[in-house]
């Protein structure tokens, strides 16, 4: 018998290796100096889902310019990432160092665009904001204290701060600070003054977005976390307070969490209905205080805290439904009923941020 030409395995197709099937390419210079000026990255911190439609038509309208929005296709970058494209690298770097970075009241992380991104390099672990300490007695304002109570909130970039001009400082030290989006936010903390007394130091967040009054973090509301319980801390004389609150936030009339203004209920609703709130209860989101009182220990529960869950307009039907019920106190004058947090609202207890 003759010899056998070819064989069944012959007709299986060629393996190609990783070098034969690969070339060169050069970076084109002009693009990625474009890109470079004119291009950010961003992700909205928030589990519901944004549409790049709805997101380009927003930041337009907010930034004053125009600006295209695409998804990324970067998988591991995670849900509410896109690419956003600028027409000038000026309006470009406008956004990216002054913002706002707000998105219907939720914040957005940006990054600037760098060649060669790719899915490792897309980190949105962090957002800065400028922070405002306050309460800090004037001797113990210096940079080295600034830097140490501006890194509990995050990593400190900036502390507008000149030790040698008293005569230019204000009531507070404020702070540039890169703030970790899976930590909760930093409240405050307390420090011995020269005396032996705790004082309580308040951190403020300019242009705070949407945060939980419960665990703290940004990107949901009381409703979607999973803690069941207030985080709560001790003040100078082991009362009970909400950690977490409106007062966070830069534009809330409260001081601290263990002190605001009164009348807090009435401001607020009228100006949910005027569209002028302060973002205590429309873009913090679940918290609303009812009564003539400031923020009260969490051991008094008849005036204090009433959380209003579902959407804005449940709440303000809530708000008005307390007048309805309201009664006539000494000398005639209204008196509002108070509603009750869930039990399960005042048990987590903690000493500082």
């Amino acid at each position: 018998m003759g010899e056998v030409v070819g064989s069944v395995d012959n007709k299986k197709g060629m393996c190609l290796s990783l070098n034969e099937v690969s070339i060169s390419l050069a970076l084109c210079v002009v693009t990625t100096k474009i890109f470079s000026k004119m291009f950010l990255f961003g992700k909205i911190v928030l589990s519901r889902n944004f549409t790049p439609k709805d997101v380009e038509q927003t930041c337009s309208n907010l930034w004053k310019t125009r600006t295209r929005v695409e998804p990324t296709n970067n998988a591991l970058a995670g849900p509410n990432t896109f690419q956003f494209f600028f027409e000038s690298g000026v309006d470009s770097k406008r956004v990216l160092d002054h913002g706002p970075r707000c998105i219907n009241g939720h914040m957005l992380v940006l990054l600037s665009w760098s060649s060669g991104f790719g899915a490792k390099e897309l980190s949105f672990n962090s957002i800065w904001f400028w922070v405002q300490i306050h309460f800090l007695p004037n001797d113990y304002y210096s940079k080295v204290n600034a830097n140490v109570l501006g890194a509990l909130a995050g990593t400190v970039v900036n502390i507008e701060l000149d030790e040698l001009k008293p005569v230019t400082w204000k009531k507070w030290i404020r702070v540039q600070v890169d703030v970790y989006v899976n930590r909760p936010l930093c409240s405050g903390c307390f420090f011995k003054v020269a005396n032996g007394k705790n004082k309580w130091i308040q951190l403020k967040y300019e242009k705070l977005g949407t945060f939980c009054y419960l665990c703290g973090m940004l990107g949901h509301q009381r409703r979607d976390c999973s803690l069941s319980s207030l985080v709560t801390v001790l003040n100078d004389q082991g009362i009970l307070f909400p950690l977490f609150g409106p007062w966070l936030n830069l534009s809330s009339k409260y001081a601290s969490c263990f002190s605001g203004k009164s009348g807090f209920s009435a401001v607020v609703a009228g100006e949910i209905e005027k569209g002028e709130g302060h973002g205590d209860a429309v873009v913090g989101g679940e918290m609303v205080l009812v009564g003539e009182k400031p923020p009260s220990p969490v051991s008094k529960l008849r005036y204090t805290v009433a959380f209003a869950g579902g959407a804005l307009s449940t709440r303000l039907e809530a708000s008005r439904s307390m007048c309805g019920r309201a009664s006539r106190g000494r000398g005639g004058a209204q008196v509002r009923s108070a509603w009750r947090p869930k039990a399960g609202d005042v048990t987590k207890e903690i000493l500082c941020s």
